[in-house]
């Protein structure tokens, strides 16, 4: 009887790991925002260096994602390539952004898109947006609704900081959510595979450096290669035939 309820028990952690390794796998399957059938088109007047200037966005690109609710609801998923999805909103946001910064230094361009996300967006939990604990936002839903909390705002971020051509990293803390950028300047940074990152905080207004982070968990990247994660799950499911060989043997023993 002992022996069947451990087999039982050792078969339903089993089970739970290895679901949610899959989850976590197709969480990590980068996603093209599909355009809905509804053509409808919404403008937005976003802020950027002084200037205000028109913003086109469909509201069905927004839309468009209303089926993996589930998957938003994983804080993890926040580090997969899934929500540094590349759409036509942000690549066409990205051109516009990139004639108004020509001539800028890599500093410069870093506090600049640090100051057009702090400037049009509010900071909102995601229980007051979506009424549960967690809710990942796509960058162009952040940018359409104008409101995110401090993972949606670092997406947005991390998300404009590589299409610009600035390499970037996400900030892992506790509670909290920042980005890091390789620019040469001075202040509060972060080491990640032997790089400094400088700390780029989209919640607050001070400049690239200026905000200091506390209890920094881990530093990572949201568009890490598939092959990581594929090799994620099978060292899971060599764990987990291991893991039963030992427990074979184990029983057959006793």
């Amino acid at each position: 009887m002992k022996d069947r309820v451990f087999l039982s028990i050792m078969s339903f952690v089993a089970v739970m790991t290895l679901a949610l390794s899959v989850l976590l796998l197709i969480a990590s399957v980068p996603t093209d925002v599909k355009k809905s059938d509804d053509d409808s088109i919404e403008t937005v007047s976003l802020y950027f260096d002084k200037d205000w200037f028109d913003f086109d966005i469909s509201v069905g690109d927004v839309k468009a994602h209303s089926g993996d609710d589930f998957i938003r609801m994983l804080y993890s998923s926040i580090t997969t390539p899934r929500f540094g999805v590349s759409d036509p909103v942000i690549d066409s946001l990205v051109d516009v952004l990139q004639e108004r910064m020509i001539g800028m230094t890599d500093v410069e361009k870093a506090n600049a898109l640090l100051d057009f996300v702090f400037m049009n967006t509010w900071f909102k939990t995601d229980e007051e947006l979506f009424g549960c604990l967690e809710y990942v936002q796509y960058p162009s839903e952040t940018l359409f609704f104008g409101k995110g909390d401090c993972e949606d705002l670092s997406l947005l971020l991390y998300t404009l900081y590589k299409k610009t051509g600035l390499d970037a990293v996400l900030i892992h803390c506790n509670n909290h959510q920042s980005v890091g950028v390789a620019v040469d300047t001075k202040g509060e940074s972060v080491s990640f595979r032997g790089k400094d990152y400088i700390v780029a905080d989209p919640t607050s207004s001070l400049k690239v450096g200026g905000y200091a982070l506390k209890d920094v968990w881990f530093v990572d990247e949201a568009d890490d290669p598939m092959a990581i994660h594929v090799l994620r799950l099978l060292i899971v499911i060599v764990q987990l035939i291991i893991g039963f060989c030992i427990f074979n043997e184990w029983r057959c023993s006793s």
